[in-house]
């Protein structure tokens, strides 16, 4: 987190091409099967605008690969 890797993950996050997505939300899912600091930087990131994103892709997606992938990120 000291890296500055959440802003780069939020960002890949609206990418146009699926796949970015689906392995933007692999990293997050790692990120929060982490330590307790690293968990509590995705929900501070933005104020919370990092976990709002995959809620919002988890509703509006239809395709499997990137719900499979959202689901295990938060």
């Amino acid at each position: 987190m000291d890296e500055g890797v959440l802003d780069p993950l939020y960002n890949l996050l609206t990418h146009e091409k699926k796949m970015f997505i689906v392995e933007t939300c692999w990293a997050v899912s790692n990120i929060m099967a982490g330590d307790t600091p690293q968990i509590q930087a995705v929900f501070d990131h933005k104020n919370g605008a990092l976990l709002d994103k995959l809620f919002e892709i988890a509703r509006e997606s239809t395709d499997f690969d990137v719900n499979f992938q959202v689901s295990f990120s938060h």
